[in-house]
């Protein structure tokens, strides 16, 4: 049995890391795969402690995620043997590499040929099938096929045990003072209604404190390069730092979709820019 935090943390950190990092440092079409499921990951809600067993989206999630995972490393693996039977010398492959339409498409793909000797360039050809299946594999067992505990099972159990009167314990006379003891429980529900009022008026700053910081970030962003993609952050800072200034309420409601369109843009603005990465977007951009 597994606790609910070591699925989530798996799925949620886990995975995610494994597949965006895997995605990054070989940026291809079988990479930008990777990118769009590790963005994907974070929009499902999380594991439920008080379900016996994790949500469907997250099965067909994890589930994807292991099959596409596994299916570009069995190609990956199948590719480097063809070209291994097929071009022994790698200076051969090399030269069909610079004169080859086919195997300057299988580069924009993900499909390079590993060269010996030569450890960082090889570690970015064959890391990211290595990253997602591991990472994919061993998050879907976890998730998928160890149980968590289920707290509803919990107290059905204990519902049942009161309602039969099985294990119902006799109650005994309270002695002591009536006055006492009265006190006594005011002082327990007085400190425990200042502990509560603590952690809530903790919980509001955080939150507060949380939302200026993402702003400030935001509008650092913003100006730190100008251009037209970065000006929709520089155009949120200067709405929301207006609206401050202004004294005007800022609900809870309007500030959560604000954060929701940043977080959308941001997506899409990272994929472009991964997008951008892989060579054959660049040729085909014209230069002039």
């Amino acid at each position: 049995m597994v606790s609910v935090a070591v699925k989530n943390f798996f799925r949620e950190t886990v995975l995610v890391s494994a597949l965006l990092f895997g995605g990054v440092i070989r940026p291809s079409l079988i990479s930008l795969v990777y990118v769009l499921l590790a963005l994907i990951g974070p929009l499902l809600a999380p594991i439920n402690k008080h379900y016996p067993s994790v949500s469907i989206p997250i099965k067909v999630y994890l589930i994807l995620t292991t099959i596409v995972s596994i299916g570009f490393t069995i190609a990956q693996c199948v590719y480097q043997c063809y070209e291994v039977i097929n071009t022994p010398n790698i200076e051969d492959y090399t030269r069909d590499c610079a004169n080859s339409t086919l195997h300057f498409w299988m580069r924009q793909i993900g499909f390079v040929r590993v060269k010996g000797g030569v450890g960082l360039d090889t570690i970015r050809v064959i890391a990211p099938e290595i990253l997602s299946s591991l990472s994919s594999l061993i998050t879907a067992i976890i998730c998928l096929i160890l149980s968590h505990q289920n707290d509803n099972l919990q107290y059905q159990h204990i519902g049942n045990m009161d309602s039969s009167g099985a294990n119902i314990s006799q109650v005994h006379p309270v002695t002591g003072s009536p006055r006492a003891t009265v006190q006594q429980q005011q002082q327990e529900q007085s400190g425990v209604s200042k502990s509560l009022k603590f952690v809530n008026a903790l919980v509001v700053a955080l939150k507060r404190l949380g939302d200026v910081a993402i702003i400030l970030f935001i509008g650092l962003v913003g100006i730190i390069q100008p251009s037209i993609l970065n000006s929709m952050y520089f155009i949120s800072f200067l709405f929301v730092v207006t609206w401050w200034s202004s004294y005007t309420p800022f609900h809870r409601r309007c500030n959560n979709s604000i954060k929701r369109v940043l977080i959308l843009y941001s997506a899409v603005h990272f994929i472009l820019i991964y997008i951008y990465q892989i060579p054959f977007i660049q040729h085909a951009i014209p230069s002039d």
